[in-house]
């Protein structure tokens, strides 16, 4: 995940899909959340009223991409597990 997120930092996005598939996803939400942070506090409040407004769907955005993302780290394991043997 780190290399990943050091590719796309250095705009080498096939390499960072590559290294890992969500590594951007993630890059883009550090980057949404630091860029947040910089807003003033009204802009911020405004974020938070909408995505609260909007509850339901950010929870299943969060539940898929965590569903996603071990399921890929599973796979993953298992796939370098079975070329061990």
């Amino acid at each position: 995940m780190t290399r990943s997120l050091s590719c796309g930092l250095r705009g080498m996005f096939a390499e960072s899909f590559q290294y890992h598939p969500m590594g951007l996803l993630i890059l883009a939400l550090f980057i949404f959340t630091a860029g947040q942070s910089l807003l003033p506090k009204s802009y911020r409040e405004g974020i938070v009223r909408f995505m609260q407004a909007r509850a339901t769907v950010f929870n299943a955005f969060y539940l898929v991409f965590v569903i996603t993302f071990v399921s890929f780290g599973v796979v993953r394991a298992l796939h370098h597990l079975a070329i061990r043997f």
